[in-house]
């Protein structure tokens, strides 16, 4: 599990995604998943 530090940068990472998909702004959803992605130490998608 990612330090708490880490886990609010993901948050934010999600958070921009998110802001992004509402304004089809497909390049900065992808940008950010992949951030959150290289942050996730666990994650088996790296």
């Amino acid at each position: 599990m990612p330090s708490e530090r880490i886990q609010r940068r993901i948050e934010r990472y999600l958070d921009a995604a998110d802001e992004a998909a509402a304004q089809f702004d497909w390049g900065s959803v992808q940008q950010n998943a992949q951030a959150v992605l290289s942050l996730d130490a666990e994650n088996s998608a790296h």
